[in-house]
């Protein structure tokens, strides 16, 4: 009798996991998306934060940016991010792997997108021309997946288009410059210059290790880099 009942528990936690696993194929990936969304995001908070980020513009060098964090800002504020200035229409990338937990517009960012990384950190994206077609709330991303493209709206209006990128953590904003640095430093040990997603996924985890993993092919050439003022910006 209690062989038959272990039989039958087994038997029962085996058609479980069967269900289980197959909910993505049976729900659908947008409705599978909203339903594990709240386990994702534990996931992500419990993990140790990046300590490296890929460019979130395409084509721009970190060294080419120039710092604007805690630039004036009126009316009595300071900048809390980098602006990085590209032309109209440039494709901004996601920084880190994460989750989608905001597309909405505001006063100040105009269009922008918040995606939801490991730490518990939250990385902002303002000003965009344009969302990425499909981008959804709860989507998962990867490091260089597209998210929109570099615009003017908000507070942007009648500056050259950029990005204003912000990275906010548990206590608050932190300055994207020095992460942004270490991301470049580690792509440039990898040799070309060239941006890749898989890369982009090692250096984030642990810059030291870049070389203990195989990489994509190159995206390609970059466009020609953009240059940044300090003083033009929004947000």
């Amino acid at each position: 009798m209690e062989l038959s009942r272990a039989v039958k528990l087994l038997a029962l936690l085996a058609a479980a996991a069967v269900f289980v696993r197959n909910l993505p194929h049976f729900l659908g990936e947008r409705a599978w998306d909203a339903v594990s969304l709240p386990y994702r995001m534990a996931r992500l908070t419990a993990r140790p934060a990046d300590q490296a980020l890929g460019m979130p513009v395409q084509g721009v060098r970190a060294g080419r940016v120039a710092d604007t964090w805690h630039a004036p800002r009126a009316p009595r504020r300071l900048h809390e991010g980098q602006d990085i200035f590209a032309r109209r229409g440039t494709p901004v990338l996601s920084a880190t792997d994460g989750v989608v937990v905001n597309i909405g517009d505001n006063h100040l960012g105009g269009h922008t997108v918040t995606v939801l990384g490991a730490g518990g950190r939250r990385y902002y994206y303002a000003h965009l021309d344009h969302w990425a077609d499909g981008l959804v709330f709860g989507q998962p991303v990867q490091t260089g997946d597209v998210l929109g493209y570099v615009g003017t709206t908000g507070n942007a209006r009648g500056t050259p288009p950029h990005l204003h990128f912000g990275v906010y953590g548990p206590a608050g904003a932190l300055n994207p410059m020095p992460l942004l640095a270490r991301g470049e430093a580690a792509e440039r040990q990898i040799g070309g210059g060239a941006v890749h997603q898989v890369a982009r996924q090692a250096i984030r985890m642990n810059p030291k290790r870049v070389f203990t993993r195989r990489f994509r092919q190159a995206r390609g050439r970059h466009p020609d880099l953009i240059d940044n003022s300090p003083n033009t910006g929004g947000e």
